[in-house]
């Protein structure tokens, strides 16, 4: 097998995530600088998978993450796994700043990255790179043309004018950065990839973002373990171990982990599963209330700005809404807005506001399903809004320590005992009440296994042939639901919730 490299001077490769809006030639510009023709064979001409890859310029290491979007960025910024040393912000020349740019551009300056700006296609006739730096500068970028620290390199991945100016600009800010890992530290690596192979098993491509991993390691995550078998590079050569910043293939897990896993090496797999044990237990039994991830985000470095996510219906609401949000400040804390844009609540905007416990809101949108369920499962705090003063009224209730006037308040919890088909075809629950008090017309969210299977409302409650209007603890009732109630089975809970 082939030994990787060691480095005694322990200084570490810059780690340079690509991103920006899809079609604006990311992967284009990385196929010019490792010489290959991956975007050949994709699908449509956008990248379909992330990969991790190695390249040098003027005898300096570089490793590429090539993303498919701003997921999977988002994903291991989420679980704790800041990869990305320099992000390479890649746009158009011909197209300009999109929404996905913003989007980018937003993830980028949360996770603290040094960023490159490349403006791409200048070869093109509608090309206008002078309009994208002041679109840029608009929203906030510091342009090193404009007195600023961050460099912008005009580029063209089809004619490969701008690429050697890229890569020193890497080598540049990388120098100014001064990486450095000590090769005596335990070895951690982030997934940026995991799939199951037919042949080779649980194949996981990964960054060792710390110390030195070598084979016979044993790896310790949250969920799955690993004993690695092997260890490979982007081109498919053996290595005997693998030093900070370097890309690698692992074989020898248990189970696929999720993108952006951590993993760090443990003395031995026993360990590495009381470590998943301990994490199970603590996900069963230690429950991080919403208010207390607020407290989180106010406590962190002693910080008195409160992250904010908002998303708006229009350009012309948006401006409207973060006016009027820039209005609200109590007692030396105020709101920073750390994402802003136009559309739906998506899952990007709900993994955006993870690592930070920002609060996301929406004036005029709804929510996917996705980001539902993720807010959900993060303790993450979503809000909607239609009427401008009741989104003013509870942000200044929240920046003056009442975080629960955004909170949703469990108000009683009842289990389905028997189920009724009326004459009407409707359905009864016949159910129990196990804590607080059920009344009709309120909010409720349907449980099982701890899960929230539906949400909708309480629109009748009967107690023996009575209709009535609330049910206490410890008393039967029969109570019917409005809609999106499907498949509600004997055991499942239908839990009162606060509006």
């Amino acid at each position: 097998m082939k030994e990787s490299p060691t480095n005694k001077e322990s200084r570490r490769a810059p780690i340079v995530t690509v991103m920006g809006h899809v079609d604006h030639g990311k992967t284009s510009i990385l196929d010019r600088i490792r010489k290959t023709e991956v975007q050949k064979g994709e699908a449509g001409g956008i990248t379909q998978s992330i990969g991790a890859y190695e390249t040098s310029y003027d005898g300096s290491p570089i490793t590429f993450v090539d993303t498919p979007g701003h997921h999977a960025f988002a994903q291991m910024r989420a679980r704790g796994g800041q990869v990305a040393d320099i992000v390479l912000l890649v746009v158009a020349a011909n197209d300009g700043v999109m929404p996905q740019t913003k989007e980018a551009l937003s993830h980028a300056q949360n996770a603290g990255a040094s960023i490159i700006v490349v403006v791409n296609k200048i070869d093109l006739d509608a090309a206008n790179p002078n309009k994208v730096k002041k679109q840029l500068a608009d929203l906030g970028l510091d342009l090193e043309e404009y007195g600023g620290n961050v460099p912008v390199v005009e580029a063209s991945a089809l004619s490969g004018e701008g690429v050697d100016e890229i890569l020193k600009a890497i080598t540049k800010v990388a120098a100014e950065l001064d990486l450095t890992y000590n090769p005596k530290d335990k070895a951690k690596c982030v997934v940026v990839e995991s799939f199951l192979d037919g042949k080779k098993g649980v194949v996981v491509h990964a960054i060792v973002i710390a110390g030195v991993l070598k084979v016979r390691d044993v790896l310790s995550g949250d969920a799955t373990s690993a004993r690695v078998k092997s260890l490979r590079n982007w081109k498919g050569e053996s290595y005997d171990e693998a030093v900070c910043s370097t890309p690698i293939e692992i074989l020898g897990f248990n189970d696929v982990p999720e993108v952006g896993s951590m993993f760090k090496v443990v003395d031995s797999l026993k360990k590495a599963q009381k470590t998943i044990d301990a994490n199970n237990r603590a996900q069963t039994h230690e429950v991080i209330s919403a208010q207390d991830r607020i407290n989180m985000a106010l406590s962190r470095d002693e910080t008195t700005q409160l992250p904010l996510v908002v998303k708006t219906e229009s350009n012309g609401t948006l401006e409207v809404v973060l006016a009027e949000i820039e209005k609200i400040k109590a007692d030396e804390v105020s709101f920073k807005v750390i994402h802003s844009g136009v559309g739906d609540i998506s899952e990007n905007d709900v993994l955006l506001a993870v690592p930070v416990h920002a609060i996301v809101i929406g004036f005029n949108v709804d929510v996917d399903r996705r980001a539902e369920e993720i807010a959900r499962r993060e303790k993450i705090i979503s809000r909607l809004y239609k009427i401008i003063y009741e989104m003013v009224e509870e942000l200044t209730d929240v920046i003056n320590g009442e975080v629960e006037a955004l909170t949703i308040q469990i108000l009683g919890t009842a289990r389905i005992k028997q189920i009724f088909t009326l004459s009407d075809k409707s359905l009864v629950y016949g159910s129990e009440v196990l804590s607080g008090r059920i009344r009709k017309s309120n909010r409720a969210e349907v449980v099982r296994n701890d899960e929230v299977i539906a949400e909708t409302r309480i629109t009748s409650l009967r107690t023996e042939k009575d209709d009535v209007n609330e049910v206490g603890e410890k008393r039967d009732c029969g109570i019917k639901l409005g809609k999106n109630v499907e498949g509600i089975q004997v055991g499942d809970l239908i839990r009162a919730i606060s509006d």
